[in-house]
């Protein structure tokens, strides 16, 4: 984690990647694109 050092927990949910901290409350989320 940027914030806190914490290792982020990963996780995808309806299409969007999420890093989140249970530390801090931090959370990134990124749109992924689905490429065919």
């Amino acid at each position: 984690c940027p914030n806190c050092g914490h290792p982020l927990d990963r996780t995808t949910i309806a299409g969007y990647r999420i890093a989140y901290c249970n530390n801090c409350r931090y959370k990134e989320q990124e749109l992924v694109r689905q490429v065919r």
